[in-house]
């Protein structure tokens, strides 16, 4: 109940002592065992040239290995290649990480709007004019499907004596 008083500058409020019915929950551990993308130091992150999930379990991969989080461009969320937890972009997340690693993102505003103006971004795209090369400190212009196998398992098989 709200009552106010003449001079309208103070109201009294009545509060029921009810207490909301219990409700039980059980606590569900994720499946992603990734880094979060908030914080995250590096960032390794996909785009619609991933063309399926096949690119993103590598990019998992290569991201496992680096102890970097894992994100994905607006597009990659809406085809369900990427949880959109891990959505980066104007929509998304915004990152600040002080690496990150875009294969098959083209670079458009609305993506990195979502990533800091002080992060270093190294790029991997088969398209020479893509936008991402324009902001990248690094850029590589190739076909992720031979590259990335090959990070992946240099990664994975750890330092070398060479």
């Amino acid at each position: 109940m709200i009552q106010l008083l003449p001079d309208e500058a103070i109201c009294r409020v009545s509060l029921s002592s009810e207490a909301a019915p219990r409700r039980d929950f059980e606590l569900v551990e994720s499946a992603d065992s990734l880094p979060r993308l908030e914080g995250a130091a590096v960032v390794v992150s996909g785009g619609r040239g991933m063309d399926g999930t096949e690119g993103f379990e590598l990019l998992a991969r290569i991201a496992s290995s680096l102890g970097a989080a894992l994100g994905g461009s607006l597009p990659t969320v809406d085809a369900g290649w990427v949880p959109v937890a891990r959505q980066i972009g104007q929509s998304g997340k915004f990152v600040a990480s002080r690496l990150y690693f875009a294969v098959g993102i083209s670079g458009t505003p609305q993506h990195l709007a979502g990533v800091s103006p002080a992060t270093r971004i190294v790029a991997l795209n088969k398209d020479p004019e893509a936008a991402i090369f324009d902001v990248a400190e690094v850029g590589v212009v190739g076909d992720w499907r031979e590259i990335l196998p090959l990070l992946a398992q240099r990664l994975e098989s750890g330092p070398s004596a060479d």
